[in-house]
């Protein structure tokens, strides 16, 4: 009961937060039986069940492909259920190109806090941190993409002083390529931005000092019984329940 009590807690943290679900709408989503979409909005449906009992603000939707912009948007868990039949996986995985629009559409936020004079972030008021949870079988068009844009937001974090939670990326698998799986987990143990870095600077793959760590990344299993929610929605943005993960 008291570890039930301890998970119960960490979820509330969740009203904290502005949490942004990013699925991957691309064809290799067709793959599978069931497919990798149809485990996608499952995990989506479950997962978003989760954020509405505990942010009163709801969540957003965005897929990678539906609509010349990208996105599907919805506040409520009715929204999920009403995107299933429009989208039709379809199209490449631009994964790193989506990820933009969520991140600098949340720098400009952000920015408004920042006081040019220091170069810094003022600790009050700032937005509501950014959880983005991204659901995908791991397979985006351009891996570097991704791994740049990791490194360059956390780096900005850093040299703006923001809080380490203020952003946290959660990629959540769907599938088992293992190409897809080692790429992941290079993206989790291995692109850190540290607080020794200078300005401007930083190392693709810096494993000391490790600070400013805002990726997470774990497999949704369709056939498993217990799905561990508070890892696949806090994990990017608690860092302890990160680290008990790996131990």
């Amino acid at each position: 009961m008291e570890v039930e009590q301890l998970r119960e807690d960490a979820l509330m943290r969740l009203a904290k937060y502005e949490t942004v679900f990013l699925l991957d709408d691309s064809w290799s989503m067709t793959e599978g039986d069931p497919s990798r979409w149809e485990q996608t909005v499952k995990a989506c449906t479950s997962l978003a069940a989760n954020v509405s009992r505990y942010s009163p603000d709801g969540f957003e939707i965005r897929t990678l492909n539906c609509g010349r912009s990208g996105r599907c948007k919805a506040r409520y868990l009715s929204g999920i259920l009403m995107m299933h039949s429009p989208v039709s996986p379809s199209g490449s995985t631009p994964l790193g190109e989506r990820l933009t629009e969520i991140l600098e559409a949340y720098d400009q936020k952000l920015y408004a806090t920042m006081d040019f004079t220091m170069k810094r972030i003022l600790r009050s008021p700032l937005p509501k941190p950014l959880n983005c949870i991204v659901i995908t079988d791991g397979k985006p068009d351009n891996q570097r993409l991704v791994e740049d844009l990791i490194i360059e937001t956390a780096t900005r974090l850093k040299d703006t002083r923001a809080p380490l939670t203020q952003i946290g990326i959660q990629f959540v698998q769907i599938g088992d390529d293992k190409n897809a799986s080692e790429w992941l987990e290079k993206l989790d143990d291995k692109i850190k931005v540290s607080s020794s870095a200078s300005k401007g600077v930083w190392t693709r793959y810096e494993l000391q000092n490790q600070v400013w760590d805002i990726v997470d990344t774990c497999r949704y299993k369709s056939s498993s019984k217990k799905v561990d929610f508070e890892k696949i929605l806090l994990g990017a943005i608690n860092r302890r329940i990160d680290k008990l993960q790996k131990t």
